[in-house]
């Protein structure tokens, strides 16, 4: 997995971006849109009868499509890439061991 907070640098580049109230040490920790809400439908479809309190770790595994790509070029030359995903299936639960997960995904013992 790969952990997607932003350096310092990348926060800095948000500092205008960011919700009123936050000081130049305060920033996101995140770049927008990593962020996932759920609402009380979406609990229930997924089985989460209580909720979790808050600083909880949980694991997601989706599914998802492709809803936009593109690439731009700037004056400066340089280029900027990006894609847009629409989560379409899920499943959310707690964390697990790195070998409980590798069978699940690859099934059985050495895949």
């Amino acid at each position: 997995m790969v952990n997607m907070e932003m350096t310092k640098e990348e926060a800095k580049e948000y500092g205008g971006l960011c919700c009123a109230g936050d000081s130049e040490d305060k920033g996101p920790k995140y770049p927008w849109g990593l962020q996932i809400s759920l609402d009380d439908g979406s609990l229930e479809k997924l089985g989460i009868t209580e909720l979790p309190p808050v600083g909880t770790t949980m694991l997601v595994q989706a599914q998802v499509t492709v809803t936009s790509a593109s690439s731009s070029q700037r004056q400066s030359g340089d280029v900027e890439q990006r894609v847009e995903l629409q989560i379409t299936d899920m499943e959310l639960s707690p964390p697990s061991s790195d070998d409980k997960r590798a069978s699940r995904l690859y099934g059985g013992a050495g895949g």
